[in-house]
This record gives C-alpha cells, structure tokens and sequence, in this order.
C-alpha cells in the first residue's frame, strides 16, 4: 500500500534536521526521561527553522502525522501546592510530607513545597524518523 503525502517546504526543512535513531535507540529512550542524541528536541527544531511551537504543532498534526515519530515524557499536574518550613536535607521532613500523603517538590534555591498529583499527562517533546521509513524518506527526497 502506498499513500501520497504532499509537504511544504518549512516541514522539508523540519525533516532535514531530524535525527533517525534505530529501533534499539528508540526502545532504550522510551525507558528513559530524556531523549539525548537519540530524538530532536521541539526547541532544536524550533530554532533551526525559525518557527513557533504553534506552527510546529500544526505541521504535525497537518502534514507529518505518520511520517515522524514522537518522543513523549509524563508532565505530572499537581494540585494543593504548599510551601514546607526547613531544609529538604533533613530526611524527617521529607518523610513527614510523604505521612500526610503529599509529594515532595523541590525549588531551585532548596525550597520544599508538597503536592499532590492529580493526574499524569502525557506531553510531546520531540521527533524523530523512524528506521523502517528512512529508505523511503531517502529516496523521495532524491
């Protein structure tokens, strides 16, 4: 089966920059939180092509919808978000946020705040090509 898929040439650009990691690659990155050399990150190809996130976006939905792949990570959305007195290394103030069934959040300047999570949210971060089309993608670009 074959299908025709016409690109514009600012998603000809956002394909040219993307990385093709292999299957192996892929499996071993959706284990991990981070995407290192494996993917390209959303603000790489921002930059690269001088676009919005909202362009981006759109041309994924419109036109690389089944042509790239997509790296996700899970954004936890927390509610009931409230600064703890004292220093998160002292281990009995951890432990009493995790008593009163709260997570532990950590500031930047080692403030402790504690939330809890209302729901995991998956949230796009990158794309790649995947190996089983990159011979195609090749030769069509040829």
């Amino acid at each position: 089966m074959q299908y025709t898929q016409p690109l514009s040439e600012r998603t000809l650009e956002c394909l040219s920059i993307l990385k093709s990691p292999t299957t192996k690659e892929i499996r071993k990155q959706r284990k991990e939180d981070f995407i290192g050399p494996v993917g390209t990150y959303f603000g790489e190809i921002q930059s690269s092509i001088g676009i919005s996130i909202h362009v981006l976006r759109k041309l994924l939905q419109n036109e690389l919808y089944g042509v790239v792949g997509v790296f996700f990570n899970t954004l936890d959305v927390s509610h009931s978000v409230s600064r703890v007195p004292g220093n998160w290394n002292d281990d009995s103030i951890l432990q009493e946020i995790y008593d009163r069934g709260y997570e532990p959040r950590f500031a930047a300047d080692g403030r402790v705040f504690q939330a809890k999570t209302k729901r995991k949210h998956p949230r796009q971060k990158g794309l790649y090509i995947p190996e089983t089309i990159l011979e195609d993608y090749e030769s069509s670009i040829d």
